[in-house]
């Protein structure tokens, strides 16, 4: 779901912008003066209301368009997929359509999507498909996909991740009135700080298999993009108490990424690969030749060039965090230890001046 925009709500959905978060500040402290007023305690009533305040506006709109929305034709304006490098030394797609349709006020708008894979695949610039759409009020006109509803709209994956996380967040709380319980929480951390590791040292290994990708064609390098450090734990906060997690690549890699058309496919599309630095030569505009599979065709491997980056930078930088790690340790011994001989020293000399 996203809002349409027309020559006349532009100014109006800045406004609105610019008013969410004063809003938003105003209605929590609205909610603090109601939970004082009532005598309300525990803390249950704020986070209820903050995510009241957060997502109860939106799934009110999206279920209102389920309801009273409108079906009405639209003709997809233009398809753009581009490539986001991320701090972690991975990259994500990110796809895009805009559409042009007319409101429930019979006005002309537009409207830009965020599709999946496949959605964005099966599109065509020029295409007329089918959206619903709502006006709420005169300026705010909600539409999304004729096919899509709440249900299919909402992020089942985030809602999952985030139960997930306060199901353990209640485990480790009752694990603390266990006997030995922090032992298991250790064990549990350790495991899910090791899993991300795990994980990328099986996506580096699946790379290598040739049986993923036996079909083959003629791609254009579009970009590459040099990766010299990388950090997998990248964290928006300021300050120096946080643990350094970007370390420097120990085996400084490139990703290619390559446009073509695949076997079945009317359009092209954008495949990535990442190889080794100074293993191949790659540079844009020029024509190479790929392997892929046609379940996953923007997973492309060129045929020439090494791929032990996968392996070694996840190994260079746990070890780099056994290092730091030991290097604490030893640092929180020895000023236990220089505390002990200080008080065992202070101790005597109480002792022999009584």
């Amino acid at each position: 779901m996203t809002i349409g925009q027309t020559s006349e709500n532009i100014p109006i959905l800045i406004l609105l912008a610019l008013a969410y978060l004063p809003a938003l500040f105003l209605l929590i402290g609205l909610g603090a003066l109601l939970r004082s007023l009532l005598r309300i305690q525990g803390a249950y009533f704020g986070i209820g209301f903050v995510l009241l305040l957060l997502f109860g506006p939106p799934i009110a709109a999206s279920l209102y368009l389920d309801t009273v929305g409108q079906v009405a034709p639209a003709q997809v304006t233009k398809r753009v997929e581009t490539i986001r490098y991320r701090e972690e030394g991975d990259w994500r797609h990110n796809f895009t359509l805009s559409i042009q349709y007319v409101t429930t006020t019979q006005q002309d708008a537009t409207a830009n999507f965020s599709p999946d894979e496949a959605t964005f695949d099966h599109l065509h610039e020029g295409e007329t498909i089918l959206v619903r759409t709502v006006n709420v009020g005169r300026w705010i006109s909600l539409v999304r996909f004729a096919n899509q509803s709440t249900l299919t709209w909402l992020p089942w994956w985030w809602i999952g991740a985030g139960l997930a996380l306060v199901g353990l967040g209640v485990g480790f709380w009752l694990l603390t009135k266990v006997p030995f319980g922090w032992v298991a929480i250790i064990v549990i951390l350790l495991a899910l700080a090791t899993y991300p590791l795990l994980a990328k040292l099986n996506e580096g290994q699946r790379s290598q298999d040739p049986s993923l990708t036996p079909l083959r064609a003629t791609a254009t390098i579009q970009a590459v993009e040099r990766v010299t450090e990388f950090d997998p734990l990248p964290s928006n906060r300021s300050g120096d108490s946080d643990w350094e997690t970007r370390i420097d690549a120990p085996q400084p890699y490139d990703i290619v990424t390559l446009r073509f058309t695949p076997q079945g496919y009317e359009q092209t599309v954008l495949g990535v690969d990442a190889v080794d630095a100074n293993s191949v030569v790659v540079q844009p505009d020029t024509q190479v030749e790929i392997a892929y599979g046609s379940r996953d065709p923007r997973t492309v491997h060129l045929l020439q060039g090494t791929r032990t980056h996968y392996w070694k930078n996840p190994l260079g930088w746990v070890q780099q965090q056994i290092y730091g790690l030991v290097l604490i340790v030893l640092l929180l011994l020895g000023f236990g230890w220089l505390t002990k001989r200080a008080g065992q020293w202070w101790k005597t000399r109480v002792e022999q001046r009584a």
